[in-house]
């Protein structure tokens, strides 16, 4: 996994993305189970206005939206303290959804990933007061 940060900016400016919001985003790598022993790699994209799923393919290069959640979808998120990994991110949406990834605090071939994992640790993007 290592592809250059503006290479981000430029996949969401391409996919529709204002290129405002595509300047302020945060995003970092994540994995999620898909089976007893397998996981999926993807990119979570936090903008001031939604976020943005995005699969990563084996090889590591940035594949489809998958799934897009306005500010209004999305009740808050939680970065809890992992063992080994890092952290569990769970996004909890208005309708009672909720979605887990695992994200690791380092990332060997991406430097940015710690800087922006940070910047989204210390910014309350979506969270509401319910």
């Amino acid at each position: 996994m290592g592809f250059k940060f503006e290479a981000i900016k430029a996949y969401l400016i391409d996919h529709g993305v204002d290129a405002s919001l595509a300047e302020t985003m945060h995003a970092i790598y994540a994995t999620r189970r898909i089976g007893r022993s397998t996981f999926a790699n993807f990119l979570i994209v936090f903008t001031e206005t939604e976020v943005l799923i995005i699969s990563i393919t084996i090889l590591g290069k940035l594949e489809d939206i998958i799934a897009k959640f306005p500010e209004e979808m999305i009740k808050s998120y939680q970065f809890k303290k992992s063992l080994f990994i890092g952290y569990k991110l769970r996004l909890f949406l208005t309708d009672g959804k909720e979605m887990d990834f695992n994200v690791n605090k380092i990332l060997i071939g991406a430097g940015w990933h710690n800087t922006e994992l940070q910047s989204i640790l210390e910014t309350n993007y979506y969270n509401k007061n319910n």
